[in-house]
């Protein structure tokens, strides 16, 4: 097969594929940078993907909830039913390039 031929489906540059390409290694290598972390790190870390709740004047709260999700995350300490500090608080990743948030707490939610 002749490399020139083949375009990355990640860059859309010539002679390489996806799983080759350099862009997403670099890219990755610049964000650890930015953030000042090895590639190798120990600490636990999480993805967020935002949802939306909703408040009605009647104090009634309308939650969207992701079924697919490992853990759930609120703002509000009210909500919980339990609640219990994590020995060692987990990083969040959110969209926001080069941004991290903690997660200091972890318990449960009684929804009905």
């Amino acid at each position: 097969m002749d490399r020139k031929k083949i375009i990355c489906h990640n860059c859309r540059k010539p002679g390489h594929l996806r799983a080759d390409c350099w862009f997403n290694k670099k890219q990755a290598n610049e964000v650890e940078h930015a953030r000042g972390h090895d590639e190798e790190e120990d600490e636990p870390t999480a993805f967020l993907t935002v949802a939306a709740m909703e408040v009605s004047p009647v104090n009634h709260i309308m939650w969207y909830v992701d079924s697919g999700a490992t853990d759930h995350m609120v703002c509000n300490e009210s909500y919980f039913s339990q609640i219990n500090k994590l020995d060692k608080p987990i990083n969040i990743t959110v969209a926001k390039e080069n941004e991290i948030l903690k997660a200091s707490k972890i318990g449960n939610i009684n929804v009905t």
